[in-house]
């Protein structure tokens, strides 16, 4: 007795013992698009009663359908302010010669990335032992501590903002918390070492090193552009610098000052919670701005920070290491000579740990 078929199905014959087989057709309907593709490319296809032509033509429409999504995906829009940049000439150095390309263009270069950074260190004289990055095409709105956090390789030196057509260090004054015109301006970078800066260079010409969405351009530096008669003794400055970023000293642009909260009420039969209680930790006469307004006098600051700690803790990131020590060494006492603000300040925060900070920048970069 033959079972009817059951409804919404379609009869297939099969091809070796001629036994019948049901399909749902929503089964059918929902084929894949690998499936489809397969179908429509296959031999039964192009001998099918439609003709060869419909199939090439198909065919065709298909492939230019995938050419233009590739270059869609793959396509990268250049940068007008790069050529601006790399046609001015550093003042008392001659033309520098830059060499940057797009690693999505240029898949040779990126895989030797090492031996090109090397090859254009060596045409540059200047260049041969240069510490120092220029950061540029940033975009609008971009705070410093964000693009300081992308970086890694090694610990700053210093940081200098620049004019962006002669590349000479801006004169007035930074305000901590004020945005950046970085039309008109460009970041300068120092490490504390050659090889660091070589390490950077080669990972922010990569498509890792992005800040807000936006791959900036580094260029090499020279150190100094221009050699000035008045400061002859810079260079064993910088050795000395150097010097006392290594230990015992660990020099550091970040200050980390702490002292136990003023006031703070201990309740010996309160229980203690996991997080700290806000009340008993609070500092009403602590002022984020007085604390600014007292450690600008020793150089630019960057950012100030919180540290989580069980006193109260905060961390002071500076422009340059100069204006780190001479903060530390004026509320340790260890200056003589200061003038009467410094002093007061070191009578201020006389009664605080103060050390030197990690910078952010002193982190590795995975490969």
């Amino acid at each position: 007795m033959d079972c009817p078929e059951p409804s919404g199905t379609e009869t297939l014959n099969d091809q070796d013992g001629g036994t019948k087989r049901h399909r749902s057709s929503r089964t059918a309907g929902k084929r894949s698009g690998r499936h489809f593709l397969s179908d429509w490319f296959s031999e039964d296809k192009k001998c099918s009663s439609k003709g060869e032509d419909e199939f090439a033509v198909k065919e065709k429409l298909l492939l230019s359908k995938l050419i233009e999504a590739n270059l869609n995906n793959t396509g990268v829009s250049g940068n007008s302010g790069n050529s601006e940049l790399q046609k001015n000439a550093i003042p008392g150095f001659g033309q520098l010669k830059v060499r940057h390309s797009n690693p999505l263009q240029d898949n040779g270069m990126e895989m030797n990335r090492v031996e090109v950074t090397t090859q254009m260190l060596e045409d540059n004289a200047g260049l041969i032992n240069s510490r120092t990055l220029l950061l540029t095409d940033i975009p609008p709105y971009t705070s410093l501590p964000a693009i300081l956090s992308r970086i890694g390789g090694g610990p700053l030196q210093r940081i200098d903002l620049l004019k962006r057509h002669n590349w000479e260090t801006l004169s007035e004054p930074h305000s901590w918390n004020q945005p950046i015109d970085w039309q008109q301006s460009v970041l300068k970078l120092q490490f504390d070492s050659h090889e660091n800066a070589i390490i950077f260079y080669e990972h922010s010409r990569t498509n890792a090193f992005i800040v807000n969405g936006c791959h900036l351009l580094t260029l090499w530096m020279p150190d100094k552009c221009t050699p000035d008669p008045e400061k002859k003794g810079q260079d064993e400055i910088d050795k000395e610098i150097l010097n006392l970023m290594a230990e015992p000293e660990n020099a550091r642009r970040v200050l980390v000052l702490k002292q136990p909260v003023p006031n703070k009420k201990r309740t010996a039969g309160r229980k203690h919670f996991s997080y700290p209680d806000p009340l008993a930790n609070y500092s009403s006469d602590f002022d984020i701005e007085e604390v600014v307004g007292d450690f600008s006098r020793f150089g630019k600051i960057v950012e100030v920070t919180p540290v989580i700690s069980r006193k109260l803790c905060f961390g002071i990131q500076f422009f340059d290491i100069v204006s780190a020590m001479d903060a530390k060494h004026n509320i340790e006492g260890d200056v003589e000579d200061q003038d009467e603000l410094k002093l007061e300040i070191a009578r201020k925060y006389g009664g605080w740990y103060v050390w030197y900070g990690k910078d952010p920048t002193d982190k590795p970069i995975l490969a």
